[in-house]
């Protein structure tokens, strides 16, 4: 069963699927490696950062807990006081709810993607065409500033893990224009991007 998961129960637009026949195209496979190898790329990059960050929060609180320990204020330190902190901070093991909090920022940032998000990509490739006819984008290209901002949208979709949402609400502005139905210009959580 190939229905997109809206997160809201999967009954709440079962007249939606992805084609079956684009799920065994080959463009399927092709934009699915190029999703697999940016993330490949992405992760360990945005893992090192969001580890950095919870460096960042652990020395926070040795700072605030020496301050009250002294019974000083933060801005009176020396910054070789906040350097000491700090390397003590990274050189501390992270506990459980470090761990928690590295990796779900870690996840929250950097997805692979899946179905619908390489569904989504496809309706780009195709479509990108009708707006901007001198535009030749397809994904993961971006060279020109449309296509750099496709990529940009795209990539902010997968990571904020709409691609669903976005998924079912085109079937019906779509079924909508196909059968003579007027609808607006777009409004709520993506009016203005490419994307919708």
């Amino acid at each position: 069963n190939f229905t997109v998961k809206t997160g809201i129960g999967d009954d709440f637009w079962p007249r939606f699927k992805i084609p079956e026949e684009f799920l065994a195209s080959e463009e399927y496979q092709k934009i699915k490696g190029y999703m697999k190898a940016e993330y490949d790329a992405e992760y360990p990059v945005i893992r090192e950062r969001e580890r950095q960050g919870v460096i960042k929060d652990k020395t926070k609180k040795l700072i605030a807990a020496y301050c009250a320990e002294k019974g000083v204020d933060e801005k009176a330190l020396t910054d070789e006081e906040k350097a000491a902190l700090k390397d003590q901070a990274a050189q501390e093991p992270f506990t459980e709810e470090d761990n928690k909090a590295w990796e779900k920022n870690t996840h929250r940032w950097c997805k692979p993607g899946g179905d619908a998000d390489i569904y989504i990509t496809h309706l780009c490739n195709e479509r990108l065409k009708w707006r901007f006819p001198d535009e030749d984008f397809k994904f993961p290209a971006h060279e020109t500033d449309v296509a750099k901002r496709m990529y940009k949208e795209l990539n902010c979709i997968r990571n904020m893990n709409v691609a669903g949402y976005l998924l079912i609400v085109w079937d019906f502005i779509n079924w909508s224009r196909e059968h003579g139905i007027p609808v607006g210009p777009g409004r709520g959580s993506a009016a203005g991007s490419l994307v919708t």
